[in-house]
């Protein structure tokens, strides 16, 4: 019986070690594509709301993917308060693809020259997998980005960005 309990015990710390270091590698990538945002004014005409939806694409090698496609979708007061934001990271490659679902906060911020840029940071669970056969996959992770403004579309609330961003692996053996 303690020898079991003992193998048990092991067994477990070595799963524990194992998932530490899977969740301390990450995935950086520098995606590239576009955000818009779409206003909702009160009565006075004073904002009330906003939504900006963005979606932008990396190539590269990601974690056993070459493309990633992210799209984000946000919510904010008319405030200034920091938005709510959920979205998508597909990673697609040779195994397959991998759908990790995002949840998170976006912050308006400026550096301190003036430079005006997003931070979105949040967590991220596995959503829909397709290949990836025999290959265990992590269940959640956290993300972090950062957004900038490449050039704004004149006339428009449509900005093409640049972002930033580190991802919590999914496929820490690749």
């Amino acid at each position: 019986m303690k020898r079991a309990l003992g193998v048990a015990v092991l067994g477990l710390a070595l799963v524990a070690a194992v998932g530490a270091s899977a969740a301390s590698k990450t995935v950086q990538a520098t995606f590239t594509g576009k955000c818009t945002e779409i206003d909702t004014l009160d009565h006075n005409g004073a904002l009330a709301s906003a939504r900006n939806n963005c979606a932008t694409a990396a190539k590269g090698k990601f974690a056993g993917a070459t493309q990633l496609g992210l799209a984000t979708f946000e919510k904010e007061s008319g405030t200034g308060a920091p938005g709510l934001e959920h979205g998508t990271l597909v990673a697609t490659g040779p195994q397959g693809t991998v759908t990790l679902n995002l949840r998170g906060k976006r912050e308006y911020l400026t550096t301190p020259k003036g430079a005006s840029y997003i931070q979105e940071s949040g967590t991220w669970t596995l959503g829909q997998v397709k290949g990836f056969q025999g290959v265990q996959l992590a269940k959640s992770g956290s993300y972090r980005s950062v957004i900038t403004t490449r050039s704004q579309i004149t006339g428009s609330k449509v900005t093409l960005v640049r972002v930033a961003g580190t991802f919590g692996c999914w496929d820490c053996a690749t």
